[in-house]
């Protein structure tokens, strides 16, 4: 169902505004509605923000907290919380949340440079140097082994054993640098 919601930031923006002139009035209605949809994610976040924008932040934090642990790593929505948390005044759990939404930053930015790499070593595959593959490799198991492995096995099953081009001789290197180099970060 969250995805036949498709807005436009424009009317977003709009939606939040209209709800904001009367939210505090229709609590109990609103909160009817949030409990008969509880995995509208996108309504969740719309009334959350609708909350902040009227200064009603503990209710904003009510609303953005039931659907986090659904959307473990929206740093937006994390960003919000952190921002109720600091207009009201309460500064404990306002570095908690921050704190907790800079480690998920890091964390997908290490996953983005992990998936990039992981590209480089198929790119390396298909221009053959098996030397620069291996220096790829290495930087991706200092990020994620166990995902660098399973990425390796399905390079060497999808793109490795399927291609004609490599003889069975670099096939055979090919399988014995990947597992060299999975011994090695084991």
């Amino acid at each position: 169902m969250e995805d036949l919601i498709k807005l436009s930031q424009e009317d977003i923006k709009q939606i939040t505004n209209i709800l904001s002139d009367d939210i505090i009035k229709h609590r109990n209605k609103i909160k009817e509605i949030l409990d008969k949809y509880p995995d509208l994610i996108s309504l969740h976040k719309l009334i959350g923000n609708a909350y902040y924008n009227s200064n009603s932040y503990k209710n904003a934090i009510e609303c953005y907290e039931r659907i986090l642990p659904k959307i473990k790593h929206d740093t937006n929505t994390m960003i919000n919380i952190g921002k109720s948390y600091l207009m009201l005044g309460n500064d404990q759990n306002f570095e908690k949340i921050i704190t907790e939404t800079e480690n998920e930053i890091e964390k997908q930015n290490l996953k983005q440079k992990h998936n990039l790499i992981m590209v480089k070593v198929l790119h390396k595959l298909k221009q053959n140097k098996p030397k620069e593959m291996a220096e790829l490799i290495r930087k991706a198991m200092e990020i994620d082994k166990l995902e660098t492995k399973k990425v390796l096995t399905i390079i060497f099953e999808k793109f490795i054993m399927q291609n004609e081009s490599i003889s069975k001789t670099n096939k055979l290197e090919l399988y014995k640098l990947i597992c060299q180099i999975g011994e090695t970060y084991a």
